[in-house]
């Protein structure tokens, strides 16, 4: 009995010295503290993008647009990459759509398609094994080459208001790719060094898709970026004014161009608080900008939203 009451101590001693031990280290440190630099609103409230057009009058919709359209609409949920190829280079295109238009129309049924994300991505390969998902933007105001030009989405979506056909995009405002310019210049600490979430050590925070780590060293620095669903997409910060205003102006641009809507990406995870991750009233601010400074001036717009609770999408 004595002996065991020894090796019982001597193991429990153990414990308390390596768990003293590790505590010491800054990198395996998980904080589930929310420190309080990241409750503040930073950033010029006067800032323009430089691709601003706020000044633009919203022009190229379909002409048939009615309020609640969406409520009637059947809509085709299209793959870029995996749908049709119209030049032979194994990868979907915006010309393959197009020469489906009256498949989709008159043999499917809908009047409306939803394009999964188009612009220019962190990850690219036209291999059918490769998931060139798009959901890592590095440039928002860029289609992605692998499926054409930006005037061969243009020429689609005429086709499409021609044939009585509405057309949406996927809107992705959460995170980029880390190929990002921003990201790339806030890891150097640039002008955009608070357009992402940084914090000197690791937290413990509620990841987005289950991952087992949400915060990732810095390539180019000592500090720690926040990402909810992988380190591949970096965290913007919605408490920056310059991020909200390019994110609305990145909605503007593309709305410009013609598309009659948006579907959005990821909305539950845009602004953390001490009490919550997801769902919080700071996120559900933004988005009431969006619809009153961009979405209401559109009229007959739409968004629609993913996965956020109690958003009114009327």
């Amino acid at each position: 009995m004595k002996k065991v009451k020894f090796y019982l101590c001597a193991v429990l001693l153990c414990i308390v010295f390596f768990a003293s031990c590790s505590g010491g280290s800054s990198d395996s440190d998980d904080d589930s503290s929310f420190p309080e630099h990241l409750l503040s609103y930073v950033g010029d409230q006067s800032y323009k993008s430089p691709n601003d057009v706020s000044g633009v009058d919203p022009e190229n919709q379909s002409t048939d647009l009615k309020d609640g359209w969406w409520n009637d609409t059947a809509f085709y949920h299209i793959w870029v990459k995996s749908f049709c190829d119209s030049n032979g280079d194994g990868c979907g295109d915006f010309n393959g759509i197009k020469s489906k238009l009256d498949y989709i129309k008159n043999d499917l049924g809908c009047d409306g398609i939803w394009l999964s994300p188009i612009f220019e991505c962190d990850y690219k390969t036209k291999s059918s094994s490769g998931n060139m998902h798009g959901y890592d933007v590095n440039d928002y105001y860029a289609v992605n080459s692998y499926f054409g030009t930006e005037d061969d989405l243009l020429s689609l979506i005429d086709a499409c208001h021609e044939q009585g056909i509405k057309i949406i995009f996927d809107f992705v405002p959460n995170h980029t790719g880390k190929g990002n310019a921003w990201f790339t210049n806030s890891c150097e600490g640039g002008e955009k060094k608070d357009w992402y979430v940084w914090n000197n050590s690791k937290l413990n925070w509620n990841p987005g898709m289950g991952s087992s780590d949400t915060w990732h060293k810095n390539p180019k620095g000592n500090d720690y970026y926040y990402a909810a669903f992988w380190e591949g997409q970096p965290d913007l910060n919605f408490r920056n004014y310059e991020v909200r205003e390019e994110m609305k102006n990145v909605v503007r641009y593309w709305l410009n161009k013609g598309f009659d809507g948006l579907r959005v990406d990821a909305v539950r995870y845009l602004i953390e608080t001490e009490n919550s991750f997801v769902d919080t009233p700071e996120t559900h601010a933004w988005f009431n900008e969006l619809r009153t400074e961009v979405i209401d001036s559109y009229k007959k717009n739409f968004a629609e939203i993913y996965g956020v609770r109690g958003v009114d999408r009327k």
